[in-house]
C-alpha cells in the first residue's frame, strides 16, 4: 500500500492521469446533462483521462442511454460502462475504483454538472495543498424548479455549500462525495473488498449519504487531511420533485441511522490519534463513565463508554458488528503499511 510520504511526493507530478466515476441507478431523466458538462472538460495537456460509468442495477434503460449520449457529445476520452448488481452506491464506487486506471479519481455524482476546468484545477490544487490527501469542491445548487423558503436553511442535507476561503481543512464527516477529487492509490484502501463500506449509500430506495463521511473518516483515522476548496466549481441538478418537505424529512430520517456509524468512526478517531498512555487514561475514564451510565440510566453515555473501551483494548465483550469492522479495517491498513 502506498503511504502518506509517497501521496505528498507524488502530488508533484507534472502529469495526472484521471478517472471520472459515475455511479448511477434509473438516472436517464439527469444524467445527459452530467455527461454534457463531463464532455466539455478541459483537458490538462498531455494527461489523459477515461470516463468510467457503474450502472449500479438500474430498472431502466441506464446503460444503452449513457452510451448513446456519450457518444452524441463526441466521447472525447474514453467511456468504460460497468455494472453492479448489489445495490448500493458504495459497491457501486467498489467496482469502479478497482477497474480505474487513472492516478486520481474524480467522484462525480450524476446530477453533477463540473465546471470545464475542473481537470485543470486538479493540478494547481495538489501542487499549492499538497498536504491534504482529498478535495471536495464548491458546491453550487440549481433546479428546474424554484427553490421553497426553507432551502437555504436545510441545503446541507443536499450536499451544498462553499468554503469561505480558497482552500479550508475539514474535519469529522469532511465533504461531500459529489465532485470529491482523492488519489486512486488511497481510494483503493478506504473502498475495498476486504474490509467493505458498513454505510452503502444511495440504493435506490434509502436515500442515505453517509458512505461519503465514511470514506473521510476512514482517511482520517489513516492519517490523512481533507480539504474543501473554491478551486473546484460544480453545480448539483435538484430535481423540482425532490424540492419537498417531505423528501427532506426523507433524507433526515435515513440519514440518522448512518449517523450512529459515524459517531462510531469518530471515536475510532478519537483513539487511533494518541498514545499510548494516553488512551489507557481515556479508557479508565470511560469504564468509570460506563459504570455512571448504567447508575443514572443514560444511554448515550453507555454506548460512548463501551466504544472507547472496544477501541482502545479490543475487548469483544464491548463490541458490535459495526465497531469490530471499523477495528478490523484500522488493522488491516497497519498490516499493509498504511
Amino acid at each position: 500500500m502506498v503511504n502518506r510520504y509517497d501521496l505528498r511526493c507524488k502530488a508533484y507530478e507534472k502529469v495526472m492521469t484521471f478517472s471520472i466515476i459515475i455511479c448511477c441507478y434509473n438516472s436517464t431523466n439527469v444524467i445527459k446533462g452530467t455527461l454534457r458538462h463531463v464532455s466539455r472538460l478541459e483537458l490538462p495537456p498531455t494527461s489523459s483521462v477515461e470516463l468510467i460509468v457503474v450502472d449500479n442495477n438500474s430498472r431502466d434503460d441506464t446503460s444503452a442511454f449513457v452510451k448513446e449520449a456519450w457518444y452524441s457529445f463526441g466521447a472525447p476520452f474514453p467511456l468504460l460502462l460497468l455494472e453492479e448488481k448489489s445495490q448500493g452506491k458504495s459497491f457501486a464506487l467498489n467496482t469502479g475504483v478497482k477497474r480505474a486506471k487513472g492516478d486520481i479519481v474524480i467522484i462525480c455524482d450524476d446530477d453533477n454538472h463540473l465546471y470545464p476546468d475542473y481537470l485543470v484545477q486538479i493540478e494547481g490544487v495538489f501542487e499549492r495543498y499538497g498536504c491534504y490527501s482529498i478535495f471536495g469542491p464548491a458546491i453550487v445548487a440549481v433546479s428546474d424548479s424554484p427553490f421553497p423558503d426553507w432551502f437555504i436553511g436545510e441545503q446541507g442535507y443536499f450536499a451544498i455549500g462553499s468554503p469561505e476561503a480558497e482552500c479550508e481543512e475539514r474535519f469529522g464527516y469532511g465533504i461531500p462525495g459529489a465532485g470529491m477529487v482523492c488519489r486512486r492509490a488511497l481510494l483503493s484502501q478506504l473502498v475495498n473488498d476486504q474490509i467493505p463500506s458498513l454505510c452503502i449509500g444511495p440504493n435506490g430506495s434509502i436515500e442515505s449519504r453517509c458512505d461519503d463521511g465514511e470514506i473521510c473518516m476512514r482517511a482520517q483515522i489513516l492519517g490523512h487531511r481533507i480539504a474543501q476548496t473554491s478551486c473546484l466549481r460544480l453545480n448539483h441538478f435538484i430535481e423540482g420533485n425532490r424540492l419537498t418537505s417531505e423528501y427532506l424529512d426523507k433524507l433526515k430520517r435515513e440519514g440518522a441511522t448512518d449517523a450512529i456509524v459515524m459517531t462510531k468512526y469518530s471515536v475510532a478517531l478519537e483513539v487511533n490519534r494518541l498514545r499510548f498512555g494516553s488512551k489507557m487514561l481515556l479508557s479508565t475514564r470511560a469504564l468509570f463513565k460506563l459504570v455512571a451510565g448504567k447508575l443514572t440510566g443514560q444511554p448515550r453515555m453507555i454506548e460512548h463508554s463501551i466504544w472507547v473501551i472496544y477501541f482502545v483494548s479490543g475487548i469483544s465483550l464491548f463490541s458490535d458488528f459495526q465497531t469490530r469492522m471499523i477495528r478490523r479495517f484500522i488493522s488491516y491498513c497497519k498490516r499493509h503499511g498504511s
